[in-house]
């Protein structure tokens, strides 16, 4: 196997071990079997607010064109979809729903088939404050197809004269060079008007992948005058990674308006983020009282500069995953000016469809890079596992089955992959969810 992946050359399993043959599948004692599902489409919800204080659950969806049917017209390819939005209380009731159609043009057809290429929609919806339960169905037109996601939300209002303050906001400037970026390590506060500004779009799936741009995130707080004194707020947000190290840090102070409604905004340089899960808390309390809030999003950072400077070396140890040891000899090779270059050289030159804006190859290598670190970094970095190299090399698995292991407390998953006749057998020796590789099999 290449470098970077557990050399199993000799490992004989015991004769209470697994069979791999077909039948393991069918054998009772494999208690779950599932098959490797991708996301249907990114789903994001937050919390804004009209000129009139009124409260809005903001709806942003984001699906792939290969999850569309595209039909040839006149004018080029053509794509109707239908977006079903429900929405109910936290006892079950149905108390909103919406419907909004969708046309996808493109001239070129292999522009439906690249992957990265995405339709956007978002929807502001007059709510009232509450928990709720909403699912998004995504139809698609003169087909069969139908894509589900659910997700809960909370609101914050008014009504009660409570203190609240809304989840952060994700987005990110439309075009960087026509923004200015904050400088690296700080967060830039202001107030603000809108959670998404002219100019910037929202943050597909919290997910950054860019070399130019940044990350913007916008708070909602609601502060009744009753019992004050004045209209001063004290904020502090704290930014930290998957081991929770603090990553940037501010203390700031803004004043609501004289109904008590207020809006601030923190935009953040990422280039010296490594990939991975990051944490950002906001506090907003009131001087001199006990009343605090506090609010917790996350985001992922999937690509950017910090790849090619002080993570340059995890950069290489990510691509010998998939990459041939000569064009990593290269990256390797250029001045630290030179790799971003580099590196589009290489996925450019990999690239199956040059006539479209989506290199497919690459998206295909970040969607596994995603995977691996939402579903395997409970450990440290989830591309850095055993399961994690295995993924990004070869993609999901076309089965997998979990069993139990032949110690008390271990458990075993194997992945099939029938198209490349071989099967990976991970095992938990100690049941605390990190997965070894242990085995490796022809199938």
């Amino acid at each position: 196997m290449r470098r970077g992946f557990v050399a199993i050359t000799s490992l004989l399993l015991a004769a209470t071990a697994i069979s791999l043959g077909p039948s393991t599948v069918s054998d009772a004692a494999a208690q779950v079997t599932t098959r490797s599902v991708k996301r249907p489409f990114e789903l994001s919800a937050g919390q804004s607010i009209d000129a009139e204080g009124n409260v809005l659950l903001v709806v942003s969806t984001a699906i792939d064109y290969r999850r569309l049917v595209f039909f040839r017209r006149p004018s080029g390819y053509v794509a109707d979809y239908r977006i079903y939005i429900e929405i109910h209380d936290d006892e079950g009731e149905r108390v909103r729903g919406e419907v909004i159609e969708k046309t996808v043009n493109v001239l070129d057809y292999k522009m439906t088939r690249s992957a990265g290429m995405l339709s956007e929609v978002t929807k502001k919806i007059p709510m009232g404050s509450g928990k709720y339960d909403l699912r998004v169905i995504i139809e698609v037109v003169k087909t069969s197809l139908k894509y589900e996601r659910r997700v809960e939300v909370r609101l914050y209002g008014m009504e009660h004269g409570l203190f609240e303050m809304s989840d952060p906001v994700f987005s990110t400037p439309g075009d960087p060079g026509r923004g200015r970026k904050p400088p690296p390590g700080e967060l830039s506060f202001s107030v603000c008007s809108s959670e998404i500004p002219d100019g910037f779009r929202p943050l597909a799936g919290e997910v950054f992948i860019g070399f130019e741009g940044w990350i913007r995130m916008s708070w909602i707080v609601l502060s009744p005058m009753k019992n004050r004194t004045g209209r001063g707020m004290e904020v502090t947000v704290r930014v930290r990674d998957s081991r929770k190290h603090i990553k940037a840090y501010t203390r700031q102070t803004f004043e609501v308006d004289r109904k008590g409604r207020g809006m601030f905004c923190i935009e953040m340089n990422v280039d010296d983020l490594p990939l991975g899960f990051y944490e950002i808390t906001a506090a907003v309390s009131i001087p001199n009282s006990t009343k605090k809030v506090v609010r917790t999003g996350s985001f992922t950072m999937l690509l950017g500069r910090a790849m090619f400077s002080g993570c340059f070396e995890d950069t290489l140890e990510l691509l010998g995953y998939m990459v041939e040891d000569d064009d990593i000899e290269r990256l390797r090779n250029v001045s630290p000016e030179e790799r971003i270059d580099e590196w589009n050289r290489y996925w450019k030159s990999k690239d199956p469809t040059r006539t479209t804006d989506i290199n497919e190859a690459l998206s295909e290598f970040l969607r596994r890079v995603r995977f691996t670190l939402e579903n395997f970094g409970s450990h440290g970095p989830g591309w850095k596992t055993d399961m994690g190299r295995i993924y990004i090399r070869y993609g999901p698995p076309d089965n997998t089955v979990d069993r139990d292991g032949w110690t008390l407390g271990s458990r075993l998953k194997i992945w099939y992959y029938y198209s490349k006749g071989i099967a990976f057998i991970f095992k938990d020796s100690m049941g605390s969810g990190l997965y070894m590789l242990y085995d490796t099999r022809s199938i």
